[in-house]
This record gives structure tokens, sequence and C-alpha cells, in this order.
């Protein structure tokens, strides 16, 4: 049922395009589309142009620097909406989605990848079991102080209210509850909201928990005491499968 939607030339709108994250799949995925890539930032657009001139693409996608909670185009102009990671650095997300709704025509769909709470509030049971153990068994400075900053970041950005003056100074505002997509996505208009996970619920809060101390701390995997992979595998173990699909970290929002 998709082949001749894929076969069509479809206008696309790729928000918060960044250096090219979602542009140059969007490229290799829709050979036949019209694709604007937006950023409200014009350092971020000028790397996109050169990745884009590099990989020889620079001639199927437009650039324009935007706003994407201000977006100003003509009602019913695009075919889908983009937006990879984008949403939780927005103030108000439901702004950026009732504008996006508008600007789509009937029938049509946008795409987010965005962090989720459910999840991530595992991850944050798990940091601080860490910590708490970690005075008995012997935890690194270096472990200690990177989980310490991020069980901190995530706990800042959690709920719903925005209002708080510490938001206009950090980066990323969000983990999204699953239920408020649900809820602004009907009140932005749409007809239909679908989350789905992006990761395999197998060894799900390891893999992710290997990404949280080596990937973003920048710490060796051999530099991380073993009683450490023994406490995350006891909570992916605990867990059933079903219960990590409704526990998502990071997720795709149709």
């Amino acid at each position: 049922g998709l082949e001749p939607e894929l076969t069509a030339t479809l206008n696309v709108l790729d928000i918060g395009s960044g250096s090219g994250n979602t542009t140059l799949p969007l490229l290799r995925i829709l050979p036949r589309m019209n694709l604007l890539a937006t950023d409200l930032s014009l350092p971020m657009l000028v790397q996109l142009r050169e990745v884009l001139t590099r990989f020889g693409l620079r001639d199927r996608c437009s650039i324009l620097q935007a706003n994407a909670e201000e977006l100003d185009f003509e009602p019913a102009s695009f075919d889908l909406a983009v937006g990879g990671a984008i949403l939780h650095h927005m103030f108000r997300p439901e702004k950026t989605l009732a504008a996006i709704c508008r600007v789509l025509k009937p029938g049509s769909h946008a795409i987010f990848f965005e962090p989720f709470s459910e999840g991530n509030e595992i991850i944050l049971l798990l940091c601080r079991r860490i910590l708490e153990t970690g005075g008995k068994n012997g935890l690194s400075a270096e472990i200690q102080t990177h989980l310490e900053g991020f069980v901190h970041g995530v706990e800042q950005v959690l709920g719903t209210d925005k209002s708080d003056d510490r938001f206009k100074t950090i980066d990323d505002k969000w983990v999204f509850p699953l239920g408020y997509f649900k809820k602004i996505a009907l009140e932005s208009g749409f007809s239909n909201c679908l989350i789905y996970p992006l990761y395999s619920t197998v060894n799900q809060f390891e893999n992710q928990m290997k990404t949280v101390i080596c990937l973003y701390g920048n710490i060796s995997h051999h530099a991380v005491p073993g009683w450490i992979w023994t406490v995350v595998r006891d909570y992916d173990a605990s867990l059933s499968e079903k219960q990590k699909e409704d526990l998502i970290i990071e997720g795709g929002v149709i």
C-alpha cells in the first residue's frame, strides 16, 4: 500500500535538520521528493550545506533558517514532516505540533524521535542504585561524578512545567511522558498518535547504561566494575519483555 506514495514526488519538511542526521537518511530513503531542511542555527545550516555538497546532494535539498516554534508556511504545503530529537529542546512543543499540522496536507504524517520519561526513570533508578552501592563496593570518582551529573540533568527535565527560569539556560528541556504526546497531538489537530520504542527490549537497560556510562561519560568499558553490570542485568531480568515495551527510553512518534 505504500509503494505509490514512495514513488510519488513528495514535499517534505525536515525540522531541526542540524548537520544532517535526518536530512541524509531522507535523501536516501525518498529519492523523489522536494526536501526543505530547516534549523534555527545558521552555523548548523552552514555545516549541513557543506555535508550535502561533499556527498553531491546539494541540488536535492533546499535550506532555510526557521524557528520550529514559529513555522510560517502556506497551509497544506507538505506531504511529510520529520524531526529528529528536536521537540525536547523547546519550551512549547505543542506550538510546533499545531503549526506542523496546519502546513501538512490532509492525510499526511509527522514523524519525530524523542526521549521518554518511562524508560529514563528506570535508568535513574539504576544510577541511584549504583551510586548507593558504590559506597560499599567502591566506585571511581570519575564514574561517581559522571552519574551524579547525569541524574541531576534528567531529574530537572522531568515533568511538563517549563516555566522556571532555569530552562532558559539549558538545552535539553524534556523527557516526555507517553501521555503528553497523545494528548497534545489530538489537541493540535492530528487524528491519531502512535509511539513505538526505537530499541530492542533484549538487554534494554544494560545497553542504555553502557551508553550512559561509556559513551556519554567517555569512560572505557574496562574501567567499569563488573558489579555494576550485575546490578543492571538484575533489573533487565526482573522485567518482562511486555513491560519493557512500555518503558520506552527513546521512541518514534507518528
